[in-house]
This record gives structure tokens, C-alpha cells and sequence, in this order.
């Protein structure tokens, strides 16, 4: 019962998120209007709302227009809870450690999907990730060393955004994981990041424009070495 009641309530977590970021993204407010159609902007029916159940009862089309629906929501409504279960059924991280991935890779989920839509996201959604730095417990590595392999690895990354090959929002994103875990986490982090980033961009179909948003590739990395964090320990939460 606890696991199925975490997956409805992880399924409408990524659901909201994937609303907000969409609903910021595209500058509309977050409770009006209603939600609707991103096609033919017609209000959607209450049952038409709800996770998983909604876009497959719908076949993936809108029911009033059959516009295709985007999948991103249906997706992160299925994934969400995947990674949130296999996380806690490891039993490897504290109740509160769990409340802390939660709380971080709800903000790169979002910072991700606004990188996603638009490639750029919200300075204030950005730069509210260093309040995380405020919570001592949040903090457990603000060491002399791990502050000059941030740094260090800040100035690297310069070097890319003066090249225009990767964007300031990537580097401040880094900056604050690094600062939240460890700077050799976030070696593996961007390593990981630019394995996925190059294999996406190899994979037949996919479009060839000269950027391309990076933040996602960057939360996904993050989630996934959360999880190995399980099994190899890189971090200590």
C-alpha cells in the first residue's frame, strides 16, 4: 500500500512540475486560466487530468482537436515514481536524505524542462538552488578542498562559456552542485552528462542544430549517479 500510494503521489509530482515549467516557460500564470490544450488551448475536462490515465485514455491525442500530445509529462508521470521506489526500496539512504534528493532533483527537473522548452531558464529558479548552501545538513562539504575543486573546476568550465560551447546556466548549475556534494561527484557528473549529450546527439532522427540545452542531460546524470551512489559510494548524504 505505502509503494502505491508513493507512485500516485511521485506520478502527480512530475505531472505539476512538467504544468510549471511549461506554464512559466510559455508565460502564463500558474492557476489561470485552467489547464487546456496546448494545441487548440480548449480547458480540459477534470478526468483528462489526471497522470497516466488521462493521455493514455486519450491514445496520446487531445481529445477535442487529436492533436498528438507531448509526451514529456506521460513520461516523467511514469518515471518519477520508477526512480523514487527503486531509491527507497534500497533502504541505503536516511528518511531525511531522501527528503534532500527529493527536494534537489524537483529543482533540476524543472531548471531541466525550462532548458528543454526554450534553452534558457529562470535566474531566480537558478540562483535559488544556492539556498540549498543556507541548510547545514544540506551541506556537509564545504571543505577547504572541495572549495578549491569547485573553483577549479568553475574556471575550467569558463574557458567553454567564453568559447560559447556551453551555457552560464550550465555553469552556475555546476557551481551549486558542486557545492551541495562533492567536486569529484560532479566530475563524474559532467563526464556522464557528455557520454549522454554525444550518444543522444549520434542517434538517427535527431535534429542537428548547432546548441542545444544541456541542463537535461546534467539531471539526468545527477539522478542516475544518486542512484549508483547506492551501490559505489561517491557522496555521503
Amino acid at each position: 500500500m505505502f509503494y502505491l500510494i508513493l507512485f500516485i503521489f511521485l506520478s502527480c509530482w512530475g505531472s505539476f512540475i512538467t504544468c510549471c515549467a511549461w506554464r512559466l516557460t510559455h508565460h502564463y500564470s500558474l492557476c489561470i486560466p485552467y489547464s487546456f490544450c496546448d494545441h487548440c488551448l480548449t480547458p480540459l475536462k477534470p478526468w483528462q487530468l489526471i497522470p497516466l490515465f488521462g493521455f493514455i485514455v486519450q491514445n496520446s491525442h487531445c481529445y477535442f482537436c487529436k492533436h498528438v500530445l507531448p509526451p514529456t509529462s506521460f513520461i516523467l508521470e511514469i518515471l518519477l515514481p520508477l526512480y523514487g521506489i527503486s531509491l527507497i526500496s534500497q533502504n541505503y539512504y536516511s528518511t531525511f536524505s531522501l527528503l534532500q534528493i527529493f527536494i534537489i532533483l524537483s529543482w533540476l527537473l524543472f531548471l531541466a524542462l525550462q532548458d528543454y522548452y526554450t534553452q534558457t531558464v529562470s535566474s531566480f529558479c537558478l540562483f535559488s538552488g544556492y539556498t540549498f548552501l543556507l541548510f547545514p545538513i544540506l551541506n556537509r562539504t564545504l571543505t577547504i578542498t572541495n572549495l578549491i575543486g569547485t573553483l577549479s573546476i568553475s574556471l575550467f568550465l569558463t574557458l567553454f562559456v567564453l568559447l560559447n560551447m556551453l551555457g552560464m546556466g550550465d555553469l552556475l548549475l555546476v557551481n551549486i552542485l558542486s557545492l551541495l556534494f562533492n567536486w569529484y561527484f560532479v566530475v563524474y557528473l559532467i563526464f556522464l552528462a557528455s557520454c549522454l549529450a554525444i550518444i543522444f546527439r549520434l542517434m538517427p532522427n535527431i535534429s542537428t542544430k548547432k546548441t542545444f540545452p544541456f541542463i537535461p542531460y546534467l539531471t539526468l546524470s545527477c539522478a542516475l549517479l544518486i542512484f549508483i551512489n547506492t551501490f559505489y559510494p561517491l557522496i555521503s548524504m
